[in-house]
């Protein structure tokens, strides 16, 4: 079976990236880069930017791809794609999310991330 295909942002803005906490689900009170599964017939790019306005309520614009991360929750397989982005139009409001944070590349490792997002953030480190 094919993997659920995944994407997320790194949010830049002046040297920081944004990360939130899941409000609920499995993965409720761990950190991510926000984002979202992408629609059949849709691309990376235009998934990550309609999830971003649903989670977000921002408009973003997607730049490239950072690393890709296969994984399994609950015997479900995933693709993850982390993407870098920024802001174009808009206020951050949380809609899945119970918490946000600007943080520098090298304190994101601090934050209790979500399994998935810990290989993107050690390569993002690395940028």
């Amino acid at each position: 079976m094919n993997p659920t295909i995944v994407v997320a942002a790194l949010i830049e803005d002046q040297g920081k990236v944004l990360i939130a906490r899941r409000a609920t689900g499995t993965l409720a009170g761990k950190w991510e880069f926000p984002g979202g599964k992408v629609l059949p017939n849709e691309s990376n790019q235009d998934g990550l930017a309609r999830e971003i306005r649903e989670e977000l309520q921002i408009q973003i614009v997607v730049g490239h791809a950072v690393k890709s991360v296969a994984f399994n929750i609950e015997e479900k397989a995933f693709e993850l794609h982390g993407y870098l982005a920024k802001i174009s139009a808009g206020e951050i409001s949380l809609v899945e999310h119970d918490r946000s944070a600007w943080a520098f590349p090298e304190e994101l490792l601090s934050y209790d991330l979500a399994p998935a997002d810990i290989p993107i953030a050690k390569e993002y480190i690395k940028l």
